[in-house]
């Protein structure tokens, strides 16, 4: 024995969409008055205003809310590297990384690392997650060796302790 599902429902709402609707429906849907003119073959019947996609705007004109700015926001200048920083992390990343090692990452932080490699390899610059995660590590590693308690990681981690 099937089981019968009961589509009545699902076949009236499908008689009503235009998109279903058989030919002599549709004719039969707007009688034409007598004397009117038939209507071209490019020219589509005007369909009631319940059976259309989009709602026109009465506002032709777009608004800019009052109560947002209208310039846009600063941007903080990014720090200076220097050339000797970007060599010795440029060194660092060449050597082939031998160690395994398991990080956790949270979804944002694996989707950024991907999207980061997308935008360079649609410059045509060859990269990876691993490779952008070990530029990270050795440059917050540099940094710690340089500045000790004043580096950019001891900063984070106080502040994650207190």
């Amino acid at each position: 024995m099937t089981k019968q599902l009961d589509s009545s429902g699902i076949e009236n709402e499908l008689r009503q969409s235009i998109f279903f609707q058989r030919k002599e429906e549709k004719q039969s849907e707007k009688p034409e008055p007598i004397g009117a003119p038939a209507p071209q073959r490019n020219e589509k019947p005007s369909l009631p205003s319940s059976k259309r996609d989009t709602t026109v705007s009465r506002h032709h004109d777009t608004m800019t809310p009052s109560h947002h700015e209208t310039t846009p926001p600063r941007t903080t200048p990014l720090p200076a590297f220097s050339q000797e920083i970007i060599e010795h992390l440029r060194g660092a990343v060449k050597q082939l990384g031998k160690e395994a090692a398991t990080h956790r990452f949270t979804v944002e932080e694996k989707r950024a690392l991907k999207s980061i490699a997308f935008e360079y390899a649609n410059k045509d610059i060859q990269t990876s997650e691993n490779e952008i995660t070990r530029i990270a590590v050795n440059f917050l590693l540099d940094d710690y060796r340089k500045n000790k308690e004043h580096s950019l990681l001891a900063r984070v981690l106080d502040s994650l302790n207190k």
